[in-house]
């Protein structure tokens, strides 16, 4: 009820993409014309393939990335969680978080309790050509959803498990 006032009282809706844009439109029934649409994320153009930067890995073979906002709503103590038990049972995962937000220092000292300071790197933001090296090398992205509400899924990363446009593979978890 909350999301469909908040939309009839909007002059006009900017969306981060298009699923958003879609849930302005469909749920909060407003006209497709006050509904644009502003990326938030790299610019695509300069995400091309790059030669491999294998010490991104920092010696392992695979590398998972997060890419995105640091915020409570991320829920990136289950991927830490996560990362902390795949550590324990094979060492050559590294795992990089990629962006800032609110939670940026209390998450970096969370993974320094769970003992991940050699298998997990907090890079901050960085450059859209840094960015690519990281995808290229990536061989599955990591995106967390704490919880469904007060959204369905739709919106959220969809579908569950899915190629990037440079070959990397998102993985969905749903705490």
């Amino acid at each position: 009820l909350l999301e469909r006032l908040t939309f009839a009282a909007a002059d006009f809706s900017i969306a981060t993409n298009e699923s958003y844009r879609e849930i302005a439109i469909r749920r909060g029934r407003m006209l497709p014309e006050r509904v644009a649409v502003v990326r938030s994320g790299p610019d695509l153009q300069k995400l091309k393939e790059t030669a491999p930067r294998e010490e991104l890995k920092h010696g392992r073979r695979y590398l998972v990335a997060y890419v995105g906002v640091m915020g409570k709503q991320e829920g990136l103590e289950y991927l830490l969680e996560a990362a902390s038990h795949m550590v324990r049972m094979r060492n050559d995962v590294y795992f990089v978080l990629i962006g800032r937000g609110t939670e940026f220092d209390a998450l970096q000292g969370y993974a320094a309790r769970l003992g991940l300071e050699e298998h997990v790197q907090f890079t901050g933001r960085i450059p859209d050509e840094e960015l690519a090296a990281y995808f290229d090398l990536s061989q599955l992205g990591a995106v967390v959803v704490k919880s469904l509400a007060p959204f369905e899924w739709e919106g959220n990363p969809a579908p569950r498990l899915h190629p990037t446009p440079m070959g990397m593979l998102n993985a969905v978890g749903l705490q």
